[in-house]
């Protein structure tokens, strides 16, 4: 048997992929591996990967190759739904040596084992910050633009479902994931309440669609029980039975949303923050796109939540390029983002996915106007997000500290240090939060008084 003393993880993708890539760390730190960065020498390296996107597919192949060159000794195993529908394209790579499919994540260490493959001695997970580490987590995510994030011990993903039977006709998730599958809620509750003990002040619940929760249970919707009832039901089991600080959501379909949630939110203890997907904003295209809805039922949902929720975080995901798309549609969804004045947007080219409907659509759009539409995007949702912002200044935001910053990035934020140390936290409103302060705010939950922009956050002043 070859022993493993250290592991290294990269995740690519989706907050459900970390939620898993978390799971496996915390199963092989409890065998008795010992988890470092990514970057550095390592006897396993495991690679969550993405297939979204070509972007996700090219950046999975880009770390098995540096894991591969970091240590060619290493056993290099990838996982994730690139592994699941390229499996043998994976395999075919030189220094893999085992593909694990989503389905294969629960049993990492079996498939060690049948690999003739033994953990080291180190009985659990310590923070690198204690071995001498530059505070990286052992499970970093990979995402556009960024080289990872720091150990978060203040936040944590818990998936609650898996798959999807939605099958809109750009999406390749359901061939990667398989049909819609909840968690059983006991197990939720179970792992929110183990994460609390351990000091996490925040949960994100993630799923591929967490709207469709408890659905495959027989739960279809009628008048009899509502849509989005199994949800609402497990929101209401976390709130009563668990002490968690602040429960968040991940990414919410809007067919399935319904104003039967907002009571949750007078417990004071759910971010205000709704990330609903939206994908287009014009009707013919989100008819091609095979979503369940139109635009004025979106704006119908985003006004009910900021009456209920005065402050809320409205974000979301738009394609652009979707086969066919013209001039006149793309304008139709430009115009849409500026009448509902998202906080925040993310903004995808479409990517053909092999196995889907809309990879075979005709009138496929080119490759240069899809940049063109992105770029304008991107510009709109940095316009919209810095005016969101503005709407705070002045005012006073929970605030969920989570690290302390390095010198170079107080710099990049264009303030004095002055021999203070700096923290960056996020509001419940999803606000990115800049504050100065004499003593460690880190894993803590306070107030702050909102000043002024900084960059993509704002600053603020810790206040009781």
């Amino acid at each position: 048997m070859r022993r493993i003393h250290t592991a290294a993880i990269a995740t690519l993708g989706c907050k459900l992929n970390q939620s898993e890539s978390d799971q496996m760390a915390r199963q092989l730190a409890e065998a008795g591996g010992t988890l470092v960065p990514f970057g550095r020498p390592a006897d396993l390296y495991l690679i969550n990967s993405c297939t979204v996107t070509h972007v996700g597919d090219r950046k999975s192949r880009q770390l098995i190759r540096q894991a591969v060159r970091t240590n060619p000794g290493a056993f290099v195993a990838v996982a994730g739904c690139y592994a699941e529908l390229e499996g043998d394209a994976v395999r075919a790579m030189d220094g893999v040596d085992a593909v694990l499919g989503n389905h294969d994540k629960g049993r990492l260490l079996e498939v060690l084992r049948e690999h003739s493959l033994e953990l080291g001695d180190s009985p659990l997970l310590q923070p690198l910050s204690r071995q001498g580490g530059e505070g990286i987590s052992p499970s970093f995510l990979v995402g556009e633009g960024a080289g990872g994030k720091r150990e978060n011990r203040t936040r944590a993903f818990v998936k609650v479902q898996e798959g999807c039977d939605n099958h809109c006709s750009y999406c390749i998730i359901p061939a990667a994931r398989g049909h819609q599958r909840s968690r059983p809620a006991d197990q939720v509750v179970e792992e929110i309440r183990k994460l609390v003990g351990e000091g996490h002040q925040e949960v994100v619940l993630t799923g591929v669609n967490i709207t469709a929760y408890g659905r495959d249970w027989g739960s279809r919707t009628t008048r009899e029980n509502p849509r989005g009832r199994g949800l609402l039901k497990l929101l209401e089991r976390i709130l009563s039975e668990t002490e968690l600080p602040r429960l968040r959501l991940s990414s919410l379909q809007p067919e399935d949303w319904s104003s039967d949630f907002y009571d949750l939110w007078g417990s004071g203890r759910l971010c205000r923050h709704l990330h609903l997907s939206l994908q287009s904003g014009s009707d013919s295209v989100l008819k091609r796109m095979r979503r369940r809805y139109n635009v004025d039922q979106y704006a119908r949902i985003v006004a009910e939540a900021r009456q209920a929720l005065p402050g809320v975080a409205i974000t979301t995901d738009v394609i652009v390029g979707f086969p066919g798309e013209t001039e006149e549609e793309y304008r139709e969804t430009e115009n849409f983002l500026r009448s509902v004045g998202f906080a925040g947007l993310h903004a995808f080219k479409y990517s053909p996915r092999r196995g889907t409907a809309a990879a075979s659509m005709l009138d496929q759009v080119d490759s240069r106007v899809k940049q063109e539409r992105s770029e304008r995007l991107i510009a709109l949702a940095e316009e919209m997000g810095s005016a969101f912002r503005s709407r705070f200044v002045g005012s006073v935001l929970g605030v969920l500290w989570e690290e302390r910053l390095r010198a170079a990035e107080v710099a990049r934020l264009g303030v004095e240090v002055n021999g203070s140390s700096w923290f960056a936290g996020l509001s419940d409103n999803y606000l990115r939060v800049y504050a100065a302060s004499p003593r460690d705010l880190s894993g803590a939950v306070g107030g702050a008084r909102i000043e002024r922009l900084a960059g993509e956050g704002v600053l603020g002043v810790p206040v009781r």
